[in-house]
């Protein structure tokens, strides 16, 4: 049995490539986070939302391929990222963004 996931090597099937293009068109902004983006099936959708001028925001703590396509750049662990974002979600937004995680965020 084959999980239905997309293995090293493989194409990801085009029905769903041209389904995650018409949602990156309609989006208000995309988040890549703990991806280098080195694959070229995840990185294109990057490069589409960039042709677009849609805000792009990436959450790695290392370097990725689309770092200087980003509006935002988190170099952070993404567990911590989202687990501070949920946090703050459910709180008033006079809380959002306090240090520590407010340092980690640049901008370009």
């Amino acid at each position: 049995m084959k999980p239905g996931v997309v293995m090293f090597g493989e194409n990801v099937p085009m029905q769903v490539v041209e389904h995650a293009f018409n949602l990156v068109d309609r989006s208000d902004g995309i988040v890549a986070a703990g991806t280098s983006l080195m694959v070229y099936s995840v990185f294109r959708f990057i490069r589409r939302a960039a042709e677009l001028a849609i805000p792009i925001a990436i959450v790695n703590v290392g370097p990725t391929r689309g770092d200087d396509l980003a509006h935002l750049k988190v170099p952070a662990l993404t567990g911590a990222v989202f687990g501070r974002l949920t946090h703050t979600v459910a709180r008033p937004a006079a809380t959002a963004l306090q240090p520590p995680l407010a340092a980690a965020v640049s901008s370009r």
